[in-house]
């Protein structure tokens, strides 16, 4: 003997605002991967690598100790100019504007 359950339908306005927070987690997520990507270009241009695409940020972690904190991003790029592949960590430490880099190009 199969039980019979009643549903009820979402009312509309509860439909309508599930959609708009979707849409406005998936904007959130876009932009900040666009940020991202560029401030991470910026830095690449600023230390020799001019020609670059498909720049793809990873992750980010905030990174130090006491004396210095800072920022480790987890990139891969397409460095055009010597037609290589790269891939690795850049390190950017907050108070010293130093910046860390171990990327492999292949």
């Amino acid at each position: 003997m199969q039980a019979q359950y009643e549903t009820r339908k979402l009312p509309k306005s509860t439909i309508i605002w599930i959609v708009l927070l979707v849409l406005a987690g998936v904007a959130y997520v876009l932009y900040n991967s666009l940020v991202q990507s560029s401030k991470i270009e910026d830095i690449l241009r600023k230390n020799g690598y001019v020609n670059i695409s498909n720049v793809n940020v990873y992750a980010n972690h905030e990174v130090g100790n006491k004396e210095e904190k800072g920022v480790k991003f987890t990139v891969s790029f397409d460095d055009n100019k010597a037609q290589q592949h790269c891939k690795g960590f850049i390190i950017i430490i907050n108070h010293s504007n130093r910046l860390l880099q171990d990327l492999d190009c292949k």
